[in-house]
């Protein structure tokens, strides 16, 4: 028989701990402190009414521990001081099955030791009593207590209607469970990022091995690069922490020539920790240094589920062909893409990473040093062996001499040989193959050699020295991808002259980056299609005024590749899409959410299916809220929709027929949320701005006053339900719009800055520091807030700070320039004087209700029964 331990260590500060008889005053304080807040929730804790009951539960624990278990009654404590209790409610050796339950101190919510504490019993419980099933009971209306189960993947079974009777009322219980077979899918993010900031601490802790391995194939800067650009992927992958859910079974992958540290981690690393195994095929040529460099970076002890294949390229595909396999991540010619994508056929994700053209462009304003230095380090990269090469460099005439010259001047500086030495740039071809074709390409542009950099080949070396070719734009362009330490120059006459360069099928087939310095107002037309209608480029895929290389420009956790039809793709159940790709998020997209579609496609359906309702009233479409923002939980989460309409939408519409577009369009919302996966809102079916609602953000929306300061009131509970205008606004439905917006992209980002405007004025007059910066605002809303405090952010947004920091920042400008803040330095000091002004203006303001004057155009009723219907909808489904 297991006899449970006396404590369960979670981390430093939460320890589970068996009861003892000396625990009963504590535990009887601590209840009574919470009664009100608990005995919402709990029917026992009014039978709790001395010290003698709590003495009673202590006693039949402490026998229980000692005889046949059928329960587990634990205690939380955490930093030494007891603030909850957990167990297991029901052991049921006979089923294999067990209960959950827990409650915890009304002050120490919201720091995550429910979650942890439960996920210690799950562990134990799979793995120490071979449980095989867990169940966790939650009141439907305890939003918090059913987030815990919600986070450590467990599966919403449905509810039990009326189970319990508490004070004169019936209440329902959702009915969460977990099998142990569900267990190894469900992804825990805290353990990820805390594997992969670990194995970063080894990667620096071991750099200079690491480096001597890598400059057997690439020159040390390359090498130093590489290295900086996989610490940041590690060490920032929480980044993207809304992509790891839950886990795939198989995925291969094929790497590049190039990086082969960063593409290992990018490609092999980083798409294990969302797979049971990850199959991993490098380039014949960097096979012995590739096994190497697993040996010193100790793979199969950090990722034990990644496993490198030395097969050539037909036996590893007609190996992994013949069994399940789920996604295909490839990187290398699209003529190769293609093939492998038609052997593994469309029931695979397939995200190919083929040949891209990435020309830049250097107009008359540019920086010609800058544009040099970033021309020079992207193209002799791996001396020309990457993707991020330019094709082609097109010089406007009236610069090129002074561009030739900077270039000249620039190459004189390059280092070539033996990539042993660090001074080295230019090091041997890494294959034969390609320095002979590069030969034979000089030898074809012979004619358009520049003299000073003629072509100069150390064929006992396999080495090529820097070499120039320059050839006018109008005798053709350039497309053919070279790895190869050459600069391809094309002289071009004036801003239209580039259209024959870029209206090319060959270019548009490969289309990936622009780099631009200085002004072109053709590029810019390139991005809003004016010119030509073509969908190669948008405004993520033009560089300005900096390169590929540039540090924050290519991360591990953005996309990366272009929208040319072979330069970066996805293609998976017979659809192809062309655009750049994150392994991360095209597995979780495509695999795990969203029932194999991107945000985007449901973002234009939802557009599609609200023109059908609304037709030229409808001017704009924003989705919101934890889907966007990282923190949702598939299966349960619903979609905020938020749809700006014209001036005319209230003026030309009846009550009746406002109501009927409601439920039209509630039709379509609870049709999109069952076929994406997602769980609708029955009561608030699809969200509007009302001019009302948007008064109240600009001007402190739910703010409330005490002591003639602005404080914030619960967001749940008094404020959306306490009033029927309360209610009103936070419902945001078809009710109205708002005469600000209309239904500007712009202008709702105008808005977006003046609402933060306020929210950031308002945490300014609690600061006590005489100093502040954007960032602590970011954190002081994830840390210190959360649904109860009134701003609905949590610590599961992941994606929240990357998402709203720079319109913080700019917020912060604007500050600046209105007196509230002085910059100097980079550090903002505070004006603590006009922000106590601000505030006394705002009190005022609220206390007279001078700010909530809208209309109300539906009463509580017909809300109501908008939910009503809405339900029924959903029950046809």
């Amino acid at each position: 028989m297991y006899e449970f331990p006396r404590e369960i260590i979670i981390s430093q500060d939460i320890i589970l701990r068996r009861w003892r008889n000396e625990d009963v005053s504590t535990l009887f304080a601590l209840i009574d402190k919470n009664r009100n807040y608990l005995r919402r929730w709990l029917l026992w804790v009014d039978q709790v009414k001395t010290v003698a009951d709590s003495r009673k539960y202590i006693k039949k624990c402490i026998a229980n521990y000692t005889r046949q278990q059928e329960s587990l009654d634990l205690g939380i404590w955490y930093k030494g001081e007891l603030v909850g209790a957990i167990g297991f409610n029901e052991i049921d050796s006979m089923h294999s099955k067990a209960s959950i339950g827990y409650w915890l101190s009304e002050d120490f919510s919201g720091k995550g030791i429910i979650t942890s504490a439960v996920k210690r019993l799950v562990d134990l419980a799979f793995e120490v009593l071979h449980i095989k099933r867990i169940i966790i009971l939650c009141d439907t209306q305890n939003k918090r207590s059913c987030a815990v189960p919600e986070r450590l993947g467990f599966t919403l079974e449905g509810v039990i209607r009326k189970d319990e009777k508490r004070h004169g009322n019936f209440y329902d219980y959702n009915v969460f469970a977990l099998l142990r077979e569900d267990q190894k899918i469900v992804i825990n993010t805290n353990d990820v990022f805390v594997l992969t900031k670990q194995f970063a601490s080894f990667i620096r802790r071991n750099k200079k091995k690491i480096i001597d391995v890598l400059t057997l194939y690439e020159n040390y800067a390359v090498a130093v690069d590489e290295i900086d650009r996989t610490l940041d992927l590690l060490e920032n992958l929480s980044e993207n922490g809304n992509y790891f859910v839950k886990k795939t079974k198989k995925i291969i992958s094929f790497l590049p020539i190039n990086q082969p540290l960063y593409a290992l981690t990018c490609f092999a690393i980083i798409p294990s920790l969302m797979a049971e195994e990850v199959f991993v095929r490098p380039p014949n040529v960097s096979w012995e240094m590739m096994n190497h460099l697993i040996r010193v970076l100790r793979l199969n002890e950090y990722f034990p589920n990644v496993f490198i294949s030395n097969q050539q390229r037909n036996a590893f595909i007609e190996e992994h062909t013949s069994s399940h396999t789920d996604a295909v991540i490839f990187t290398g010619s699209s003529k190769n893409a293609l093939m492998t994508q038609e052997r593994f056929g469309d029931d695979v994700l397939f995200i190919g990473n083929g040949s891209s053209h990435n020309p830049v462009v250097v107009s008359k304003g540019a920086d010609l040093k800058r544009a040099v230095e970033g021309i020079v380090e992207v193209q002799l990269y791996n001396q020309g062996g990457d993707c991020a090469a330019p094709n082609a460099v097109l010089v406007e005439d009236i610069i090129f001499d002074d561009f030739l010259d900077e270039l000249h001047s620039a190459l004189r500086k390059i280092k070539t040989g033996a990539y042993k030495s660090r001074q080295t740039t230019v090091g041997p071809f890494l294959e034969r193959k390609h320095f002979i074709s590069t030969l034979d390409f000089l030898e074809e542009m012979k004619e358009y050699l520049d003299p000073e950099t003629p072509g100069i080949a150390h064929d006992d070396q396999n080495l090529l020295e820097p070499t120039i070719i320059l050839k006018p734009l109008h005798t053709g362009g350039n497309y053919k991808e070279l790895f190869a330490p050459v600069f391809f120059i094309q002289k071009y006459r004036n801003d239209t002259e580039l259209e024959k360069y870029f209206d090319n099928d060959q270019y548009r087939e490969h289309a990936a980056y622009i780099t631009l310095y200085g002004h072109s107002d053709y590029i810019n037309s390139l991005v809003s299609n004016r010119r030509t209608g073509s969908t190669s480029h948008k405004e993520d895929s033009i560089i300005r005024n900096t390169h590929l290389h540039a540090v924050g420009v290519e991360r591990g956790t953005k996309p990366y590749g272009g929208y040319g039809t072979y330069s970066s793709f996805i293609s998976y159940k017979g659809k192809t899409i062309s655009k750049p790709t994150l392994p991360q998020r095209d597995i979780f997209e495509y695999l795990i959410a969203y029932k194999g579609h991107t945000l985007q496609e449901i973002k234009d359906e939802i557009i599609q299916k609200a023109k059908v309702v609304f037709g030229d009233d409808l001017h704009f479409v924003s989705l919101a809220g934890s889907v966007i923002y990282g923190g949702s939980v598939l299966g349960k989460s619903d979609l905020d929709i938020v749809l700006l309409l014209n001036d005319n939408f209230l003026i030309n519409n009846t009550k009746e027929q406002l109501h009927e577009k409601c439920m039209k369009f509630a039709e379509h919302y609870i049709y999109i949320h069952k076929k994406y996966g997602f769980s609708p809102d029955l009561l608030f079916p699809g969200e509007f701005l009302t001019l009302g609602m948007v008064d109240d953000v600009i001007a402190g929306r739910g703010f409330a006053v005490k002591d003639n300061r602005l404080h914030l009131p619960p967001a749940s509970g008094s404020y959306y339900l306490g009033s029927e205008e309360t209610w009103f606004r936070a419902w945001l439905s078809m009710l109205a719009f708002s005469k600000r917006l209309q239904g500007s992209s712009v202008e709702f980002r105008k808005i977006q800055k003046r609402a933060w405007k306020t929210i950031i004025l308002f945490l300014l007059s609690k600061h006590d520091g005489l100093h502040i910066a954007p960032t602590d605002i970011t954190q002081s809303l994830i840390k210190n807030t959360n649904k109860a405090l009134g701003f609905g952010v949590t610590d599961n947004y992941f994606l929240f700070e990357a998402l709203e920091l720079l319109i913080i920042k700019d917020v912060f400008k604007m500050l600046c320039k209105e007196g509230f803040l002085t910059k100097k330095k980079q550090i903002y000091f505070l004006n603590k004087d006009k922000i106590l002004d601000w505030e006394k203006r705002l009190v005022q303001k609220i206390s007279n209700k001078t700010i909530r004057n809208a209309e109300l155009i539906l009463n509580i009723d017909d809300v109501k029964g908008i939910s009503d219907e809405a339900k029924k909808i959903f029950r046809g489904f």
